[in-house]
């Protein structure tokens, strides 16, 4: 396994990192606790890359970037056990596209997110 980017859940006990489990397959998100124990693979999907995600502040949901090959790549948000996977943000057009790291969730709290 292959693994990049990872974020800390709000009671750091929780990875999600963002793995590729064999080589030419996609890159999926996966769950792991601190301790090495309990891989899950969170999204499963075969035709499309999840990474760069982020946790909600009370690490119920989880925030991702999905690629499909198009540009540029859309926010989805799951639940932090992978359930109720749907799109956040679809982005109509590159210049809607946000600069940088940080994005906005209203729906989910006043704050703001960083990967």
């Amino acid at each position: 396994m292959e693994a990049r980017r990872f974020s800390i859940s709000p009671n750091s006990q929780t990875l999600s990192i963002c793995a590729c489990y064999q080589i030419g397959y996609t890159w999926d998100l996966y769950s792991i606790n601190i301790d090495g124990s309990n891989l899950v693979n969170l999204t499963n999907t075969t035709a499309v890359d999840e990474s760069k995600s982020c946790w909600a502040p009370d690490g119920d949901k989880i925030l991702f970037v999905q690629f499909d090959g198009g540009d540029p790549n859309d926010l989805y948000i799951m639940n932090s056990d992978g359930s109720n996977y749907k799109p956040f943000l679809i982005w109509a057009n590159e210049q809607n596209y946000p600069s940088g790291d940080n994005y906005i969730l209203p729906k989910l709290s006043d704050s703001i997110f960083r990967r």
